[in-house]
């Protein structure tokens, strides 16, 4: 199992779509995004040594929560089946025995970046924010979740409802175990209103760091998760999930029956408290035709950096992976250079009729 599980986790990343590989590979090192298990490969044996190391880690008893949700007529019954079961379950030899803990929140926050990956052929520009906000506690973990929904809701209002120029954007709090938080930003745009989105992502960072958020939305946003403590937990599969989730993030189950008083207590003033460290720190990631972009942050004033992810790409491949590689680019860029042409001449013709 741990030999399919390391072979399968390397073939997810090489067949990743090469500009998103890259964009990992740029973007997690910032410690703002929570980008979990990212490895690259130093070498072949290395790497496999590495994905069992860290999978024989994590997966033994002392890092196991059971949860049983059913019909379970004879808990006695139940529980000795269960331990039954999983008696002979024990870590790998020579593996740390004990529970792996969490990472901490990361102590500094990078400069604002924008990160631009040049991709001429998207017909969409996919822009991405992360900033950091306060590391959560279970004081504060659903004033985050409020605060995220509450952003979204004012993105699709003002890109999607009233702009139109994206199927959808969204915001939202991803909170990590051992109290990272950050927000979230991202959406499809249309290449051409890249500098309207970009400025859209601002001004809601500028409106959520001051508390400046309507009312409604804020009380609607809460509303919200007040009903997922009900919808989410109608089958016994959303069950376990569910209690898993509040397990696995480090709250545990008595943080469930503290929800109700949290919630109600959630304020506008403890949202904006929970931005101070994300202004001036921000994270963007813009993915699409670099002739949009560049004009779109000139016109914004902001400083950028293209992000070489081809050269990113291919230090990854062995050698018969980059032959390939490089065969399929230089097809694609004869393709390119013969309609150039081809424009080129239609255009001349005409000039000259």
């Amino acid at each position: 199992q741990t030999e399919a599980a390391s072979q399968g986790v390397r073939r997810r990343v090489r067949h990743a779509e090469p500009v998103f590989e890259s964009w990992q590979s740029v973007v997690c090192p910032l410690q703002v995004l929570p980008c979990g298990l990212h490895l690259r490969a130093s070498g072949e044996q290395h790497y496999q040594g590495h994905v069992e190391g860290w999978i024989n880690r994590k997966y033994q008893p002392a890092n196991a929560t059971l949860i049983v949700v059913g019909k379970v007529p004879n808990l006695d019954e139940a529980e000795a089946a269960v331990r039954a079961y999983f008696s002979s379950w024990s870590a790998k030899p020579g593996t740390t025995i004990g529970p792996l803990l969490p990472p901490q929140a990361p102590t500094h926050s990078a400069d604002r970046k924008v990160l631009v990956f040049d991709k001429p052929t998207a017909t969409q520009t996919d822009i991405t924010m992360a900033c950091p906000m306060v590391p959560w506690t279970k004081e504060t973990y659903i004033a985050g979740k409020v605060l995220g929904s509450s952003v979204s809701e004012i993105a699709w209002r003002r890109l999607r409802e009233k702009a139109g120029v994206t199927y959808g954007a969204y915001a939202y709090n991803s909170a990590q175990p051992g109290g990272a938080s950050s927000l979230m930003i991202g959406g499809l745009f249309q290449n051409n209103a890249t500098e309207f989105a970009m400025a859209t992502y601002l001004e809601l960072i500028d409106k959520a760091t001051v508390g400046d958020i309507d009312p409604s939305i804020v009380a609607t946003a809460k509303w919200g998760k007040a009903r997922e403590t009900v919808l989410a937990q109608q089958s016994s599969n959303q069950m376990v999930n569910y209690l898993i989730g509040s397990v696995s993030s480090g709250r545990g189950l008595e943080y469930l029956a503290e929800i109700p008083e949290q919630l109600t207590g959630v304020n506008i003033d403890q949202m904006a408290a929970l931005m101070t460290p994300c202004k001036g720190h921000e994270i963007f990631t813009i993915t699409g035709p670099l002739q949009y972009a560049s004009v779109a942050l000139e016109n914004l004033g902001l400083e950028y950096e293209v992000v070489d992810w081809d050269a990113l790409h291919q230090e990854q491949l062995d050698e018969k992976e980059l032959k390939k590689h490089l065969k399929k680019k230089a097809k694609w860029e004869a393709k390119k250079a013969k309609k150039e042409a081809e424009d080129a001449a239609k255009d001349a013709a005409s000039s000259a009729g």
